[in-house]
């Protein structure tokens, strides 16, 4: 079951990433991506990145082999526009098809559990949110996920 594997982290901290590729696991990784830890959607932290910096909000940056670096963010944008249509849209087609107020309920219902479904089952290679003192990494790959571990481990141990 390929769930992925989360991470907790206080915020004042600067997490150590393995020399491998975040995206695909490939030792000595040439180039790093950014990521803004945001509450909400991933793309949105891209978006408005001069603006989140004025307010002191840090990037992550992680290790990804160039080769890969387009795939990670066109990855991180499409998951994040998924997640606005499917919610969105499967209501407007199920009124569409069924012509009550019924069907605009069970096509949300069916939309938000078509997204968590994905989210679950396929997820993205890294996911960076925040919380009011926390931030979560949640890796798609459980062996990268180990080696963060261990390498924040002075810091993960501090949370527990």
């Amino acid at each position: 079951m390929p769930l992925s594997t989360e991470i907790k982290l206080p915020k004042s901290v600067t997490p150590v990433f393995p020399r491998r590729c975040v995206f695909s696991g490939i030792e000595n990784p040439d180039t790093v991506a950014v990521l803004i830890p945001t509450s909400t959607f991933a793309t949105f932290g891209l978006l408005l990145y001069p603006l989140l910096c004025l307010f002191g909000c840090r990037p992550v940056r992680m290790p990804i082999m160039r080769q890969y670096w387009l795939s990670f963010y066109v990855q991180q944008i499409a998951r994040d526009l998924v997640a606005f249509a499917l919610p969105t849209l499967m209501p407007c087609f199920a009124h569409f098809y069924y012509q009550s107020m019924e069907s605009i309920y069970g096509g949300f219902i069916l939309g938000i559990c078509t997204w968590v479904g994905l989210e679950m089952y396929y997820p993205r290679s890294i996911s960076v949110t925040k919380n009011k003192l926390f931030i979560d990494y949640s890796f798609a790959s459980n062996p990268y996920a180990k080696e963060f571990r261990v390498l924040n481990a002075p810091l993960h141990a501090s949370l527990e």
